[in-house]
């Protein structure tokens, strides 16, 4: 097959240490530019950067403890916590509020809860 800088080649297997290129890198699977195919990584995915966005509906994670915050060294500062997008309806959350040391529901209810033994 032609080979060169302008070619479009396809290759059986690419072994490699490094991937430069653009300031954007697309992997396109199925290579028809409809986000469709599939992409495996075998071993540890590390990613570094200041933003990781996903754009996906379910999120299957292994680990029993998600750590939010987790690049905090110094005293606690920052608030944190899970927001719930609603759609046209208000969000509503549950977070850690450093200033209070208390869980903030943002004036929701809790129902069902248990405490201590008791009911509240």
């Amino acid at each position: 097959q032609e080979v060169e800088t302008t070619s479009d080649v396809e290759f059986n297997k690419v072994t490699t240490d490094l991937i430069e290129g653009g300031s954007t890198i697309t992997i396109d699977p199925a290579g028809l530019g409809d986000n469709t195919g599939t992409v495996v990584i075998d071993g540890d995915l590390t990613v570094n950067g200041v933003t990781t966005t996903v754009n996906s509906n379910e999120v299957n994670i292994g680990d029993s403890i998600i750590v939010l915050n987790a690049d905090e060294t110094g005293a606690a500062s920052q608030n944190g916590g899970i927001e719930i997008e609603r759609g046209t309806d208000a969000n509503v959350s549950f977070v850690w509020n450093e200033t209070d040391d208390k869980w903030d529901l943002n004036n929701e209810e809790l129902h069902n809860l248990i405490l201590d033994g008791g009911a509240y």
